[in-house]
């Protein structure tokens, strides 16, 4: 099971605006790991747990979330420099493979269902022993404008498979790079 780090951004007070990123196998929070927006909180399906207890996180600022996954429950999770929460485990199910950004959507899966209130910065996934293994940061590819992730351990460049939501000055374009 991976540990993780991220830069993040809510920019809407809904109780819930989607997924800012994540994985699951299978429907509900038995089959996830993921991270969510709030109202004013951060939101996750870690370990089978539905956000509980879910941390404060204020609408509007840029968080950096810390998700520490222990070898057993519980594991810990902490916004910011405040007090980290228990994530109690429900189970030991574990997601290993790729996250996909601002969707948490079945393996497999061609749904489309993105979070357009939410920045996401860099993020950093953690072995279990605390090495680095992945680092994604948000670039626009100069050579075709293409907004995407760029993945500085495997010097790996991601992006949607429908290259024209991620194409700046394209009509179809869903995602862009800010500056924050």
């Amino acid at each position: 099971s991976v540990s993780c780090e991220f830069a993040w951004m809510n920019k809407n007070t809904s109780a819930n605006t989607g997924c800012i990123f994540g994985r699951r196998t299978a429907s509900g929070s038995a089959s996830s790991f993921a991270f969510y927006n709030g109202d004013n909180l951060l939101g996750y399906h870690l370990h089978g747990n539905d956000s509980d207890p879910k941390p404060s996180a204020v609408t509007n600022t840029v968080h950096i979330v810390k998700y520490t996954n222990a070898s057993a429950s519980p594991s810990s999770l902490q916004v910011d420099d405040s007090t980290p929460v228990s994530v109690v485990w429900v189970n030991n199910n574990t997601i290993n493979a790729d996250p996909c950004i601002l969707a948490n959507p079945y393996d497999n899966s061609a749904n489309l269902n993105l979070t357009y209130l939410t920045d996401v910065g860099y993020i950093k996934v953690f072995d279990s022993d605390g090495n680095l293994i992945s680092h994604y940061i948000p670039v626009s590819r100069n050579a075709d404008n293409v907004i995407g992730m760029f993945e500085i351990v495997d010097q790996i460049f991601y992006t949607t498979s429908t290259l024209s939501y991620a194409t700046i000055g394209n009509s179809n374009q869903k995602y862009k790079v800010g500056n924050w």
